[in-house]
């Protein structure tokens, strides 16, 4: 008995994730003086500016942001406060009807997988425009 309650613990625990199971393979470095994001696993890289802030768990998001979390299958979380925006890459996420009103939606498919870059609206059109075109998924 112990073991099936210890069993459904786990599962609702790693099950309940909006963080996508590969999100704990991506890393954030430096690249050309710009911060990275790679996940090697997915040939995924995005190239932002150096203040931003990343999460890939749920620790970590809640340590930047006190909101809910909106979407499932994140891979990757960043934020700034100067000026204040955000943005998010998602992988395969299962329900795509997203909040168009707080932010832009950019869709890459890829053999494998889908991916959605979600900025928010309150970003300056050259920072969305620079995150959108320094995002690669070979």
């Amino acid at each position: 008995m112990k073991l099936i309650l210890g069993f459904f613990l786990l599962l609702i625990t790693v099950g309940c994730s909006p963080f996508h199971q590969l999100s704990k393979e991506t890393k954030i470095g430096t690249k050309d003086g710009y911060v990275v994001a790679t996940n090697q696993q997915l040939n995924l890289e995005s190239l932002t500016f150096g203040d931003f802030k990343f999460a890939t768990s749920n620790k970590e998001f809640k340590k930047l942001k006190t909101d809910s979390i909106a979407f499932s299958n994140i891979l990757f979380y960043a934020t700034t406060s100067n000026p204040t925006y955000d943005y998010y890459i998602l992988v395969d996420p299962v329900d795509t009807n997203f909040n168009l009103k707080l932010y832009e939606l950019e869709k890459v498919i890829q053999k494998e997988h889908r991916y959605y870059l979600l900025i928010s609206k309150s970003a300056p059109f050259s920072d969305a425009k620079f995150i959108r075109n320094n995002l690669t998924v070979e």
